[in-house]
C-alpha cells in the first residue's frame, strides 16, 4: 500500500451498509449524481461493485499535490476545496467541488502524481474508485470503461473550457 493509501485509510470512514441490497445502496448513490444518471441500470449495478463508498470530515485532505494517484473520487454530497502551489509556493485555490463532481480522475487516467490537493471543507460522502477497480471494469467490462472516459472527459472538457476563459480575462487586463 503506497503512502497515498495509508494516509487515505486512515482519513476516512468506509460506509458500512445494511440490509439485503448493499450494491442497490451504492447504486442509488451513483444515480444521484448527474453524471450518472442516464446511466443503464446493468451498469449502475456493474459500477457499484467496484467503488467504495466513505465519509470524509470536514478538513480532510483526500489527497495532496505531488503524491502518487491511484484512486479517484465521485461526490455523492459535501464540498472540497481543490489548491494548487503557485511559482512562489503559495497555495492558491483553484477550485469548489461539490456534489456530482470527480476529484482525483486526472491521476487515474494519465498516471501522473497529483496536479493539486484536495481538501473537503465540508464533510460528506465519496465513492472511491481505485486504478485497479478501473483497469478491471477498462479491461472486463470494456463498454462501462468507455461509458466512465467519456464522461471523464467531458468533465475534462468543462473545466478545460472554464480555465481558458478565466485566463483569456486575466491575459487581457
Amino acid at each position: 500500500m503506497n503512502a497515498e493509501n495509508e494516509k487515505l485509510r486512515k482519513a476516512l470512514e468506509p460506509i458500512e451498509l445494511r440490509g439485503n441490497d448493499p450494491k442497490g445502496q451504492i447504486g442509488e448513490m451513483i444515480l444521484s449524481l448527474p453524471l450518472f444518471q442516464d446511466l443503464e441500470a446493468k451498469d449502475v449495478d456493474l459500477l457499484a461493485r467496484f467503488v467504495r463508498p466513505c465519509r470524509v470530515r470536514e478538513d480532510v485532505v483526500i489527497f495532496q499535490e505531488g503524491d502518487e494517484g491511484d484512486f479517484m473520487g465521485l461526490i455523492v454530497e459535501g464540498l472540497a476545496e481543490v489548491r494548487k502551489q503557485n511559482s512562489e509556493h503559495e497555495s492558491v485555490k483553484v477550485a469548489a467541488e461539490g456534489m456530482g463532481r470527480m476529484l482525483g480522475e486526472m491521476a487515474l487516467v494519465d498516471g501522473e502524481p497529483r496536479s493539486a490537493t484536495a481538501r473537503f471543507v465540508k464533510s460528506g460522502t465519496i465513492l472511491l474508485l481505485n486504478k485497479e477497480a478501473f483497469d478491471r471494469i477498462l479491461s472486463q467490462h470494456p463498454h462501462l470503461g468507455i461509458s466512465i472516459l467519456l464522461r471523464i472527459c467531458r468533465m475534462l472538457s468543462q473545466r478545460l473550457r472554464r480555465t481558458t476563459g478565466v485566463l483569456s480575462d486575466y491575459l487581457h487586463q
